[in-house]
């Protein structure tokens, strides 16, 4: 029946279709008053079959079938104890779903976690540049003898690598504590840096709201098109980076429906 690829439709009247319809057991024999011919040229010998559906209550998930080759091998007390596993399995595959779905979903979120932390901490090393900083002890000088190991702790922020620290230590191997200690350092300083970038961030944004709520102020106080025009102007070339700022109103037939921002040819 595999190689052969059976398929069996909802519905229709086989025990499987009729089952996964109707969401209940059903027994099938071929003796009393209501005897079945079977007739599966692949499983001659079949007198009795049983089909129970793999459901909860929000899914369905197909339905399994028991077949005895004795005349009515099967009972309602055989109904109530293999219902019972066929349910189990039910429940398994639902929390396999469920499982999957969690898996799915966390997955996305990491992606877009990975891409926010890139994005908000490139725009930080754009706007302070390299930021590679190092201090040298004053109170260990070397010697050429001096065994010096490196020892590098990455900087976690949510399972992204923002930077590490580099420590040249001398001498012995560093104990657990300390490797504790600094880890802990680590995560203090990930964390720091990121409410310090939040917080760059939010006056940012404030900033940038007063300054649209000033703009907004300004034409309101303006009369006339030419003045509107002339404020706008000027506060476009007051924007970092902007040498000489133009505005002009376009004629009708050069309207654009959807403009978009030009970037200068490089």
């Amino acid at each position: 029946m595999l190689a052969n690829r059976h398929r069996l439709a909802v519905g229709g009247y086989s025990m499987i279709g009729w089952t996964t319809q109707t969401r209940k057991p059903r027994i099938a024999l071929d003796i009393g008053e209501e005897a079945v011919h079977f007739d599966n040229p692949l499983l001659p010998l079949t007198r009795s079959e049983l089909a129970l559906p793999i459901t909860t209550a929000n899914n369905l998930f197909g339905a399994m079938t028991i077949q005895s080759t004795q005349q009515g091998a099967f009972d309602e007390e055989d109904i109530l104890v293999l219902q019972s596993i066929a349910d189990s399995l039910a429940i398994a595959l639902e929390k396999e779903q469920a499982f999957e779905r969690t898996q799915k979903a966390l997955d996305e979120i990491r992606i877009l976690n990975k891409a926010y932390i890139q994005q908000a901490w490139g725009s930080t090393l754009e706007t302070y540049g390299d930021l590679n900083l190092t201090y040298e002890n004053p109170d260990i000088t070397l010697s050429p003898t001096d065994e010096v190991k490196t020892v590098k702790v990455p900087l976690y922020l949510r399972d992204e690598v923002i930077g590490e620290i580099s420590l040249e230590i001398v001498g012995n191997d560093m104990s657990n504590e300390q490797v504790e200690f600094l880890n802990s350092v680590s995560t203090q300083t990930t964390i720091a840096l990121e409410n310090a970038r939040l917080l760059e961030e939010t006056q940012r944004s404030a900033a940038k709201e007063q300054k649209l709520n000033d703009l907004s102020e300004q034409f309101s106080r303006s009369l006339t098109i030419e003045e509107i025009l002339k404020t706008a102007v000027v506060e476009f070339g007051k924007l970092p980076s902007v040498s000489e700022a133009s505005i002009s109103l376009l004629p009708p037939e050069d309207f654009d429906s959807r403009p978009s921002l030009k970037q200068p040819a490089r």
